[in-house]
């Protein structure tokens, strides 16, 4: 697929790693989980974009805002010179590890093989992701990644999950077992159970000094 490179450089700015912004956001900036990525599945097959993690509960509608609002992001805004190069040098870089073993080196060619890839795939995979421009991998994302066709599942409490996810189209509650119990109406665009507290905005190093300084 022509558009495989500048889809996963677009993912790692969004989510594909500990430096990408759904991390940076909902984990480093507001405490709502311990990591939260996204990816892109390879298949021969027409496959999905994927984004995800472990929230407090608790937090559930305001981790949704934050999620919702780093896809708007990245569908809406230039991404900033130093962050898409910093994307390119993490896939880059990361790449030699997966050439360390014998193993390493199997799994490659057996992607080679499956997917059927030139021969010299490999040895243009890095200059591949580095000739990424910036232009290209959001018209990429925007082109592949399809709201109207997004199926959102979450994990919860129904009292508490059910209502904030009614924003993003029709809910349907189900068991441990899948089985439906009920279907709650959408409410687009809207915050049903009332709009969440905005994340906090994280202290900077001065304000921290300052409140270790003042007296009780």
């Amino acid at each position: 697929d022509p558009d495989y490179f500048a889809l996963r450089v677009a993912n790692q700015v969004l989510g594909g790693s500990a430096s990408a912004r759904l991390f940076m956001n909902l984990r480093e900036r507001c405490g709502y989980s311990y990591g939260v990525y996204s990816r892109v599945v390879s298949s021969r097959e027409p496959a999905p974009m994927t984004a995800g993690g472990a929230v407090q509960i608790g937090v559930t509608a305001g981790a949704l805002r934050e999620l919702e609002a780093e896809y708007d992001r990245l569908f809406e805004q230039t991404i900033p010179d130093d962050e898409l190069r910093d994307a390119q040098a993490y896939l880059s870089g990361h790449f030699p590890i997966l050439t360390e073993t014998a193993g390493n080196l199997s799994e490659l060619l057996t992607i080679q093989r499956l997917y059927g890839l030139p021969e010299n795939y490999w040895d243009t995979y890095r200059s591949g992701i580095d000739g990424v421009t910036e232009t290209r991998a959001r018209e990429t994302f925007r082109r592949h990644f399809r709201p109207d066709q997004s199926l959102m599942i979450i994990v919860g409490d129904e009292s508490i999950v059910a209502e904030p996810a009614r924003r993003y189209g029709e809910v349907t509650v189900v068991d441990t077992e899948w089985n439906e119990q009920r279907r709650l109406e959408p409410m687009l665009g809207q915050w049903p159970g009332g709009e969440p507290d905005l994340c906090p905005e994280p202290q900077s190093a001065a304000d921290d000094e300052a409140q270790r300084s003042t007296p009780p």
